[in-house]
């Protein structure tokens, strides 16, 4: 997965985790990633596009990118809540976008917490029975994982 050099562990970990490697990339003068090396660094199947410090990255170009290669495009919009590229709200332009709403990001909650937004139905599907024990009814699961819901306090906040 090609991945910002300077993104938080976090980014990273959840690459390793899953069986990936993670391929690093220098940022731009905004601290993202830099659209400009990302094809030269081409050896997997998946963009991670870190949008830092209420900066969005340059989404047209990494989106082209994506398409002309036929890659997922993740976004990390932990520190992005609100900020648009071009008009439109970061977390939209890719196959997901990941919320982190941890009490030091722009947004945050009193403990730990985040969401995640995609508009492609399978992905929502298998998100929604990774934060549920693997099930998509109650009891049966079908996959390996854990229970990573938010509880009623956080969720109201």
């Amino acid at each position: 997965m090609i991945v910002p050099v300077n993104t938080y562990i976090a980014s990273v970990i959840g690459i390793t985790e899953n069986g990936g490697i993670p391929i690093f990339v220098e940022p731009d003068k905004y601290y993202n990633v830099d659209d400009r090396q990302i094809e030269t660094a081409i050896t997997n199947k998946i963009i991670l596009a870190v949008h830092l410090y209420g900066q969005a990255a340059n989404m047209s170009e990494i989106k082209d990118i994506a398409d002309r290669h036929n890659l997922l495009l993740v976004e990390d919009c932990a520190q992005s809540h609100g900020s648009k590229f071009d008009g439109q709200l970061t977390g939209t332009f890719g196959n997901i976008g990941c919320f982190s709403f941890f009490s030091t990001k722009n947004l945050g909650t009193f403990g730990d917490a985040g969401a995640i937004i995609t508009g492609n139905q399978e992905m929502a599907n298998r998100v929604r029975m990774l934060r549920n024990y693997g099930s998509k009814i109650k009891y049966h699961k079908e996959i390996e994982c854990v229970n990573s819901r938010l509880d009623e306090m956080q969720a109201a906040l």
